[in-house]
C-alpha cells in the first residue's frame, strides 16, 4: 500500500484523494479547514492536515512521509 499527500482539498483534490484512499494510505493537506472537513465527509479514512503547502518547510515535512505527492 503506497503512501500518498494530496495537496489541495477543494473540488479535484477530495475527489482524488477519496478515491485513492480506498486503497491507500493517503493524507489531504489545506489550509482551509471547511475544505478538509467536506473531504473526510466523503473518505474518512483520509487524514486531514491543516497547513499553507507555501510557507516554508511544510512541503519537505509532508513529503518525508509519503511516497508520492499529488498536486491537485
Amino acid at each position: 500500500m503506497a503512501r500518498f499527500v494530496v495537496l489541495g482539498a477543494g473540488r479535484v483534490g477530495a475527489v482524488v484523494a477519496a478515491d485513492l484512499a480506498q486503497e491507500h494510505e493517503v493524507s489531504v493537506v489545506d489550509a482551509r479547514e471547511e475544505a478538509l472537513v467536506a473531504a473526510r465527509a466523503r473518505a474518512p479514512r483520509l487524514r486531514a492536515v491543516r497547513a499553507e503547502i507555501a510557507a516554508p518547510g511544510v512541503l519537505e515535512e509532508l513529503s518525508a512521509e509519503a511516497d508520492v505527492l499529488v498536486g491537485a
